[in-house]
């Protein structure tokens, strides 16, 4: 008997079967109607059932059976290697456990697996009959504890194998998900713009790192969306990200938007205040037009940038803070180095990573989706559906204009189409003329629409007007040459070409709406 039970025990590397092999070697010597293994698993504390056999078969199981505290508390701390228990009641803790595998449990012998000191889970030999087992049938299993323990220990081993490879997949798609949201904001930059595949990779490379970076390129041709995109998908994309154009700020004030100043530092000065690099500590700040910057403070930036601290406006006190520095300019620092405007070492602590941006004319590939983004954006902003399409005709236009003003310019161009109410956009107007060029060239919209055009004083040239100003001329004009009426035949929904619930929406939006319900 003992070298059958042996062979059972050593025939296969599957605990499930081995516990079939062990059943068919035991089952005529021990009044047994069933063989299960669990092991005791923390957090939370529960037994995971590994395997069970009986007259039905075998079967590996993932039972897993969680403990309240009452229950955990009642499990035995027998320290003996086989344990008998003649009735189940005997037993309370084994006595919750089992059941809920094994129903018809009445008595049983326990085998506690260990190798080398380490309890790896129980074997159990039950039967349906209370008293079944006497001290004689316990110790015909003594001599295979050992064997069982080694059985039972490669089980869990390559349980745990199992489940750390599972694991260990999942962290590898979690971190694939990751890294993919952590690049987004930069998938969506080059699906708006194409051409920055070029400087894509100058992009990836630099924003992990806190290496200042300087982004040169036309006035409008996207360096703050740059600069944006390298700090979002950085280390500091959840700390502060604080922004000043130089140019925008007086030479006088620039110090104190910068540095701060303390109370009574100057006349108005009523309580100490936190200048950008103290709002922006442990983040990032960006100064664009950085070339404007006076020589003075031109010499206070560099000290900032090799020291990591500075002094409020009449303060004493040394602040250090840990900021990265992105900036950015339209103009040539080279030549303005060669000319004393800009000092040599600030340029190069600066330059450290230099991004160029080209204009707009050199990336004719970005207007087509540039068109849809911006387009998306406006047409929500004003309300309008269904979102304008731009026409071939009008992007063929488009890529033979020259665009000084670049991305800038290109939106703008885009609102105006957008505020004409054409949909599709055959006609773009380039001059700011966006009654008198674009929609009296557009002949579906003659004569009504040249009577709006008449009917309205709108800028010429360079001039602009504020978008949502044009908006309302442009609608007053219509419902002035419609009477009022909106929609049907002849109204201003037609004249528009918008849906008279739309139309009335936005005229609502812009205090249009006539106080007569129109027809």
């Amino acid at each position: 008997m003992t070298e059958t039970v042996l062979r059972a025990l050593t025939s296969a590397l599957s605990l499930p079967e081995t516990l079939a092999n062990l059943y068919e070697a035991l089952k005529e010597q021990l009044p047994i109607d069933g063989i299960f293994a669990n092991i005791a698993l923390t957090q939370p504390d529960r037994i995971q059932f590994l395997a069970s056999v009986d007259e039905r078969g075998a079967i590996r199981r993932e039972d897993s059976i969680v403990l309240p505290k009452s229950i955990s508390a009642l499990r035995s701390m027998s320290s003996h290697p086989i344990t008998r228990v003649d009735r189940l009641e005997e037993d309370p803790f084994t006595a919750w456990v089992a059941p809920q595998i094994v129903p018809e449990i009445a008595s049983f012998i326990m085998v506690r697996c260990r190798v080398e000191g380490r309890h790896f889970g129980i074997v159990c030999f039950w039967s349906k009959t209370p008293y079944a087992f006497t001290e004689a049938h316990r110790a015909l299993l003594e001599p295979f504890r050992n064997a069982l323990s080694l059985n039972m220990g490669f089980a869990v081993a390559s349980r745990l194998k199992t489940e750390v490879d599972v694991m260990q997949k999942e962290a590898e798609k979690l971190r694939a998900q990751i890294d993919a949201h952590a690049w987004e904001p930069l998938t969506e930059l080059l699906a708006r713009t194409p051409s920055f595949e070029r400087i894509a990779g100058e992009i990836r490379r630099v924003a992990p790192y806190d290496a200042t970076v300087l982004i040169t390129g036309d006035s409008g041709t996207g360096k703050e969306v740059v600069a944006t995109v390298i700090q979002q998908i950085g280390p500091r994309s959840r700390r502060p990200f604080v922004k000043l154009n130089c140019a925008a700020v007086t030479p006088s004030l620039i110090e104190s938007e910068l540095f701060g100043w303390e109370r009574g530092a100057f006349t108005g000065a009523v309580s100490r205040h936190a200048g950008l690099f103290e709002q922006a500590d442990g983040g990032t700040l960006f100064l664009d037009e950085v070339g404007e910057l006076t020589p003075d403070m031109q010499v206070k930036l560099l000290r900032v940038l090799q020291q990591q601290s500075f002094r409020r406006v009449g303060g004493t006190q040394e602040i250090a803070v840990n900021v990265r520095i992105i900036a950015a300019t339209n103009r040539p620092l080279r030549q303005l180095v060669e000319s004393g405007q800009f000092r040599l070492d600030l340029f190069y602590r600066l330059a450290v990573v230099p991004i160029h941006i080209p204009p707009l004319s050199q990336r004719p590939e970005d207007l087509e989706p540039l068109a849809k983004y911006f387009l998306q954006q406006l047409a929500r902003k004003y309300g309008i559906s269904p979102i304008p399409l731009l026409s071939e005709a009008a992007l063929g236009q488009a890529r033979r204009h020259p665009w000084l003003g670049n991305v800038r310019e290109w939106r703008n161009v885009l609102a105006r189409a957008v505020l004409s109410g054409q949909n599709p956009i055959e006609v773009l107007d380039f001059d700011g003329d966006w009654q008198g060029s674009m929609l009296s060239s557009d002949p579906q919209l003659v004569p009504s629409t040249r009577s709006v055009s008449s009917a309205t004083s709108m800028p010429h040239g360079n001039e602009m007007r504020d978008f949502e100003a044009m908006q309302r001329d442009y609608f007053r004009a219509i419902l002035t040459q419609c009477k009022g009426k909106i929609s049907g035949p002849g109204g201003a929904a037609e004249v528009a070409r918008l849906h008279p619930n739309t139309l009335r929406s936005r005229l609502a939006t812009l205090g249009l709406l006539p106080s007569a319900k129109a027809p």
